[in-house]
């Protein structure tokens, strides 16, 4: 009876407290609907700032092959800009989205339209033919995100781990006097991640990895770490089993490749290792060969993942046309505000759309009418298959980690592929053709990945998405119309591909010559075509492998997608994020040793994602310097 008693008082307190949070819930949600969110200064920041930081990151895209989120320093900024507008974390949320998006367009156009001149098939970049590809690849990407929303961060939710540090720094920022400590942490941590970072590339005060490598017979064995904070941030919030799959990844590149093909003693493979230390000809190994298995790892694995989404997102289509339908008989109030997406009809007429100006553009470059169709057909078709992998990859490593190389590479290779069965060997338009159809994935698969963890801030802090939507189509116009100039600019400035005697020093542009490498390779021979079949053939077994894992109902799988990126970015990467995600399992197995409460735990976690968002955001905001550097030494 006493007994009785006890559980029936425990579970009346139980639920009063679900009453209260519930009613909690209301309120926000009933304070929140009331903000301002698209407002006239926030769309001034989206066009000014997100011209301005695309063309940053072009220079660093172009300099160091890289780019950067801009994220959370945009929210910062959108933070301090603001507020005299009386702004609150939805406009904020909103101006931040806008921008990144702006910024995000450059990664299309620097990995890809570079090697057009780096061909010989454009002297610079055309300004139209630019603008078209930038508008039509951001349309592609950001639309095709939306029916990803419902399964990626609703039905099948991913970490997101940028996506969560997005959302605790406007949370913390917006209401500074209750998260004094969170805000301190924030803070703390964008001063450490700019110090490290500027020091670093900047001032040069000390190396950016540690690497060692030793000798098995004629194998070389690596090891390489980063010292990103960024990196190691991102290794904490993703946790460690996404760091353990990661490195599962990189270890059968590292160890199990790399080392195979050294002691195979081919002919071919040794004309391509140079005589240098150990470390030179395992990064000669993985550069020319195995990250090319990761390449169609991902390809096949990227099938993979969207068949095994194709329930959620059919539903994610499904209620979108009901949701259509009842905004048509009811109005829009009749859908909850959290859950109002652009409607799918209207997604669909703006592709369908876009593919007229995508035609006629490859048919002024090309000049051949069945082969313009194909690219227009084969961007769109692939568009959503590689937006979808992107996104996917930005919900467990964060959208500046994503391998927007890896995913181009894959295209210009498919595309490729097929164009040489229309044009034949030896055809002087095949590689630009093929870069040109990469350019629009390529552009649509960054906007995927940067739009989808914006969206999750969004789901976070209680954004409503169609205005987010919103936000990033304004936040690609400015870029797409401005971008094509800036890029010309800072290419004149210093020269690309060869040096010259009046450009002795040339920006490296990596991934637009790896691109224009393999492209040309397709059509005139050396295309590393079967470490791609390998690739693909491995991303099948481990496939198969977690359906096994999934029918015996073991918590333990192997996503495809993960390993696929784990053999594909660099060893030195991945070790710096795995690092990171020890550091948390570390934490957490100190403070379950102390027997705390797994709210209690939460709590103390939760410090860590605040501090490593900080160092996220430091890391980002190092560019600055890097580009004061940049006009010093071109003066």
């Amino acid at each position: 009876m006493e007994k009785g008693y006890v559980v029936d008082v425990v579970e009346e307190i139980e639920d009063d407290v679900l009453d209260e949070e519930a009613i909690s819930m209301e309120k926000k949600e009933e304070i929140l609907s009331n903000y301002k969110e698209l407002t006239i200064p926030a769309i001034v920041l989206i066009a000014v700032f997100g011209t301005i930081l695309g063309g940053a990151n072009a220079y660093l895209g172009l300099y160091a092959g890289t780019t950067i989120s801009v994220s959370i320093p945009s929210s910062i900024m959108a933070l301090t800009l603001l507020q005299p507008f009386k702004t609150n974390v939805l406009n904020i949320n909103i101006a931040q989205t806008g921008i990144s998006a702006g910024s995000s367009l450059v990664s299309g156009l620097i990995y890809t339209l570079p090697a057009l001149i780096l061909l010989g098939f454009w002297e610079r970049l055309q300004w139209l033919e630019t603008c078209v590809i930038a508008l039509v690849g951001g349309f592609i990407g950001i639309l095709f995100s939306i029916p990803l929303r419902r399964s990626l961060i609703i039905e099948n939710p991913l970490t997101f781990p940028e996506g969560i540090a997005i959302a605790e720094v406007l949370e913390t920022s917006s209401n500074f006097k209750k998260n004094k400590i969170s805000f301190f942490l924030i803070v703390l941590g964008i001063i450490v991640g700019a110090v490290i970072k500027t020091g670093e590339t900047v001032f040069l005060l000390w190396a950016p990895l540690a690497r060692y490598a030793f000798f098995i017979g004629t194998a070389s064995i690596l090891w390489a770490t980063n010292f990103s904070p960024a990196l190691l941030a991102v290794g904490f919030i993703v946790k460690f089993k996404v760091g353990f799959i990661l490195i599962l990844g990189t270890s059968i590149c590292w160890y199990f490749f790399v080392p195979i093909l050294m002691w195979a003693d081919y002919e071919d493979i040794l004309d391509k290792i140079s005589d240098g230390s150990a470390v030179d000809q395992s990064l000669d190994i993985y550069s020319e060969y195995t990250r090319y298995i990761g390449v169609g790892a991902m390809l096949i694995g990227g099938l993979g993942t969207i068949l095994s989404l194709s329930k959620s997102l059919y539903f994610g289509v499904k209620s979108s046309l009901i949701a259509f339908s009842k905004i048509r008989k009811q109005g829009f109030s009749s859908i909850e505000r959290r859950e109002r997406d652009l409607p799918l009809p209207i997604i669909l007429v703006v592709i369908l759309a876009t593919s007229i100006p995508l035609f006629l553009a490859y048919y002024f470059l090309i000049k051949l009418w069945g082969i313009s169709f194909f690219a227009m057909i084969f961007a769109l078709t692939c568009g959503f298959l590689f937006s979808s992998i992107c996104a996917y990859l930005a919900g467990i490593v964060g959208s500046s980690n994503n391998p927007i190389s890896g995913v181009t590479l894959a295209t210009v290779v498919t595309a490729g592929v097929i164009l040489l069965l229309f044009l034949g060997r030896e055809n002087e338009i095949g590689p630009p053709t093929a870069v040109l159809i990469g350019s629009i994935i390529c552009t649509a698969s960054a906007l995927a990945g940067d739009n989808i963890q914006d969206l999750k801030a969004g789901n976070i802090v209680g954004s409503t998405p169609y205005k987010q939507q919103i936000a990033q189509v304004i936040g690609i116009f400015a870029p797409s119309l401005l971008l094509p100039i800036i890029i010309n600019f800072v290419i004149e400035a210093y020269g690309i591909g060869d040096p010259t005697s009046s450009k002795p020093n040339p920006l490296i542009a990596p991934q637009a010559n790896l691109i224009a490498d393999v492209s040309k390779a397709i059509f005139f021979g050396g295309a590393p075509i079967l470490m791609i079949v390998m690739g693909g053939v491995l991303a099948l077994v481990i496939m198969i492998i977690d359906l096994i894992l999934s029918y015996r109902k073991l918590n333990f799988r192997l996503p495809v997608l993960a390993i696929a990126l784990g053999l594909y970015i660099p060893i030195d990467v991945t070790f710096c994020l795995f690092t990171g995600s020890c550091l948390s399992y570390i934490v957490y197995f100190i403070l379950k040793k102390h027997q705390y409460n797994e709210k209690k735990i939460g709590d103390f976690m939760r410090l860590g994602v605040l501090f490593s968002a900080g160092l996220i955001s430091g890391e980002g905001n190092h560019i600055f310097f890097f580009l004061i550097k940049g006009y010093i030494s071109l003066n």
